[in-house]
């Protein structure tokens, strides 16, 4: 190689370089390959995290869940992990806002013990199809989301029997 250089190799690569048709090329766009997909979801903030390892389970997916505790099952999973900064539960329903596109927060009257009702702050999670749309926009490439098995992951769909016909 360095024979190559001192003969001309060097004056060579200039001229290619020169003459290299760069209208054809878009230097800001990246090929977005399986090693870039994994180097995003390795580099992802404790909350994306948590967020885009619920989204791959995908198994038991709530319609609807108590603040508090989606917030301990974020404090459980990265003491798990035992990586990165543990956020506070405001900063942690913030940024799961900006993942969730559709996510409701509402704080129903619940009876929490037998004739006490207490208000529960509550999250009201869209499908999990449509959440996984969304994280994959969120890293601009689709993610091979493990396949559920039919309705699984899926908001339950309330089927009125004989109980819920008025008289």
């Amino acid at each position: 190689m360095d024979e190559e250089l001192k003969n001309g190799g060097r004056e060579r690569l200039f001229h290619d370089l020169l003459t290299f048709d760069l209208s054809q090329m878009d230097l800001w766009h990246l090929p977005q390959t399986q090693a870039l997909l994994d180097q995003k979801v390795r580099s992802l903030d404790t909350i994306d995290d948590f967020w885009f390892n619920r989204l791959d389970d995908g198994s038991d997916w709530p319609r609807q869940i108590a603040c508090a505790d989606f917030y301990a099952e974020y404090l459980k999973a990265t003491s798990q992990i035992g990586v990165g900064r543990k956020r506070g539960q405001a900063e942690f329903g913030k940024r799961l806002a900006k993942l969730v596109p559709g996510l409701r927060r509402f704080g129903p009257a619940i009876e929490v013990a037998p004739g006490v009702t207490k208000q529960v702050w509550c999250y009201e999670i869209p499908p999990l199809n449509e959440c996984r749309a969304a994280f994959d926009e969120l890293l601009g490439q689709p993610v091979d989301w493990p396949a559920l098995p039919p309705g699984a992951g899926e908001r339950a769909q309330h089927v009125p029997d004989d109980d819920d016909i008025p008289v």
